[in-house]
This record gives structure tokens, sequence and C-alpha cells, in this order.
């Protein structure tokens, strides 16, 4: 392959300068744009200077900032976590056991039974330390103190898993940065990341504890509104946010949805006279 490579390197070369000269100025030419955007990205800059692994991490310190959602002792579930900008951010604001095993093999789950969630009486749960809880498809580098767990969460076996490796306990904050891979098409782009983000809600609504709050990634669209619907019901408070650290081209903004209500804890609706 390298000999390969290197007889079309000398093709090129020996053709007529005009055209050589042309690949260089086009090679070095985007790749001093690309330099330059990123020089001007102060986020992206600011988060490899901290070894915070994204520049979305930044979205999430903001929004935390601002709104205090996760709190010392919180059951967190990052959902699209790779390459862990977020878990890093959650993992500021936690109280985690070093000890915790980064992965918990497959094998061991496998023997544990069926888990279904423990439902509260909604009294205030008290604990000493949080969890924080980091799924992907794909695999990233190990969070100290925080819990792995690989696959798409889209399948029901991977959800299954999460509340296996939770015993059942209920979720505090659920976080999803979860992006499909964009086509460039806009409206497809939204539908799709409109039903990652129901996907992602419907797990919440199963999972959350009295009074626990979910953030999504979508992108603007007609179907936001569906989205947003669907929340209204099981929460006590919607807001759509857009962090400053979303880039001026892109459409995406967040719905924080806070005030979860879970079923068997809410009033039913007054009769009609």
């Amino acid at each position: 392959m390298s000999s390969y490579l290197g007889e079309w390197h000398q093709l090129i070369k020996s053709s007529t300068p005009f055209v050589w000269n042309r690949i260089k100025l086009f090679c070095s030419s985007s790749s001093s744009r690309w330099k330059i955007q990123r020089r001007k990205d102060i986020y992206a800059q600011a988060a490899y200077n901290e070894g915070l692994r994204s520049r979305a991490a930044y979205k999430l310190l903001e929004m935390n900032e601002q709104w205090h959602f996760i709190q010392q002792t919180s059951v967190v579930v990052d959902l699209g976590a790779a390459p862990g900008g977020w878990s890093l951010v959650a993992k500021q604001y936690l109280e985690l056991c070093p000890k915790v095993p980064w992965k918990v093999p497959l094998d061991e789950l496998a023997n544990v039974p069926q888990v279904d969630v423990k439902r509260s009486t909604g009294r205030l749960v008290r604990r000493t330390r949080g969890r924080l809880l980091s799924v992907d498809i794909l695999d990233m580098e190990p969070i100290a103190g925080a819990t792995f767990i690989q696959g798409d969460f889209c399948d029901e076996e991977t959800q299954q898993r999460i509340t296996k490796v939770l015993y059942g306990d209920e979720i505090d904050v659920v976080l999803s940065d979860m992006c499909p891979n964009t086509s460039g098409v806009k409206e497809l782009d939204h539908e799709r990341i409109i039903e990652l983000a129901f996907s992602a809600s419907r797990f919440a609504v199963h999972h959350l504890c009295n009074g626990g709050t979910f953030l999504c990634k979508i992108f603007q669209g007609a179907q936001e509104k569906r989205l947003t619907t669907f929340l209204e019901e099981h929460f006590v408070q919607v807001r759509r946010i857009r962090p400053k650290a979303s880039k001026s081209e892109s459409s995406e903004c967040y719905l924080l949805a806070s005030g979860f209500v879970p079923s068997h804890l809410r009033f039913p609706p007054p009769k009609k006279k």
C-alpha cells in the first residue's frame, strides 16, 4: 500500500506545475481555515485546555449553574455520553464513590433477574452519595466514580441493563445529548432527533423520581411542539434553552423539564360540571 501511494504521489508531482501548486494551495488553505476556526471557537479551546473532552460540556455547565438540577447526592443517567463532556461536568457536582467499577460485566447482568423500577411514595430519599451512569453506543475513556454501559439506548435490552445496574432505584436526572448522524437535510435530521428525544423522554417518565428532571437536545422544527406537549403532561415546568456555547449556525436547543410527577402520585383532573 505504501509503495502504491508513493507512486501516486510521484505521478501527481510530475504532472504540470499548475496542478501540483493548486493541490498544495488547497490543502494548506483548508488546513489554515480549520486552524483559524478552531482558534476562534473559545469553547472548544477552553474544553481542550481544561480536559473536558468536548465543547458541549459548557452547555451543561451553563444550564446547571442557572437551574441547579444536579445535586451532590443525585442519581444521574447521561444518555449519548461519549466522549464524556457532560459526564465530566456532572461528576463535578456529584459526591461519587471512587470504588464503583467503570463497566459491569455482561455475564453478571445476565444472571440478574428482570428488574422493575421501585416506585417511592414521593418522600425525600436521603443519600450520602450520588451515582453517575453514562450510556453510549460508542466506547469512551473511564471516569472515576461513574459506571458505563455500552449499547444502543433505543434497544430495550440496553434500557433493562440500566435498570439492573441501578437495582431498580429511581433516577433524579436524565440527561440526553443524543444526536443522530446528520444527513444535511434539515427536516429529516429534525425528525430523527425528535424520535431520539421521545425515546429518552419515555425512559425518563418510567424511571424518574418525584420532582425529577429531564434535559434533552433537539433541533428546532415543526415536531418540537409535539414533544413539548408530551413533557408538559408529566412535568411541572418545561423550558426551552439555547446555551451560549451553542454554535451560531446550529439550530440546536435544549428542553429542560423539571418537577416530574409520577402517574401514581398525580391527582386526577377535576371533573367538568
